[in-house]
C-alpha cells in the first residue's frame, strides 16, 4: 500500500511585516491617544490565489467598522476594526496602491501595502482584523489612551 501526496493548494496570503520600520518595531501592538494614529503604519505583504504578488490594492473604508481591500473595482479583501463601545470617528486610509517588494526574510516577490490607522476618539482597545478574500487573516491591537 502506497500513500500519494499532492501539491498543497495555494490561496491568497496576507502577512504584516515590521521589517520596513527602523529597527523593526513590533506594529502588531500598538499604544496611541483616543483621536490620534498609531506610531507606526501597518505594512502588509500580499499574495494572490496563484501565490504571485498582489499589486495594486488599496483600502476603503465603508463605515466605521469595515473597510475593503480593491484591486481596480474588484474586492479582494477585508478589514474589520472593532472598537470600544460607541467608537465611531477611527480611521483606516491607504495613500498609494500595493506595490511590488522583495519579502523581508525570505525575499520572494510580494506585494507592499501600507495602511495607517487614526483610533477612534473612545479611549479603549481597537483590533484590526485584515483578511483576503474571506480565508487568510492577521490582526492588530492598538491601545488608545
Amino acid at each position: 500500500m502506497g500513500t500519494a501526496a499532492g501539491a498543497p493548494r495555494v490561496q491568497p496570503h496576507i502577512a504584516i511585516a515590521s521589517a520596513f520600520n527602523a529597527g523593526a518595531p513590533n506594529t502588531i501592538y500598538q499604544t496611541t491617544n483616543a483621536g490620534s494614529p498609531t506610531p507606526l503604519p501597518y505594512d502588509l505583504l500580499l499574495w494572490d490565489e496563484q501565490g504571485a504578488p498582489l499589486l495594486d490594492v488599496t483600502a476603503r473604508q465603508i463605515g466605521p467598522h469595515n473597510a475593503i481591500l480593491v484591486q481596480g473595482n474588484r474586492a479582494v479583501g477585508r478589514i474589520r476594526i472593532e472598537t470600544p463601545p460607541g467608537a465611531r470617528r477611527q480611521q483606516l486610509f491607504t495613500q498609494a496602491p500595493s506595490f511590488l517588494v522583495n519579502s523581508p526574510v525570505v525575499g520572494v516577490p510580494a506585494g507592499r501595502l501600507t495602511v495607517f490607522f487614526v483610533a477612534g476618539e473612545i479611549p479603549g482597545e481597537y483590533v484590526l482584523r485584515f483578511q483576503l478574500s474571506g480565508r487568510d487573516t492577521v490582526e492588530t491591537f492598538v491601545a488608545a489612551h
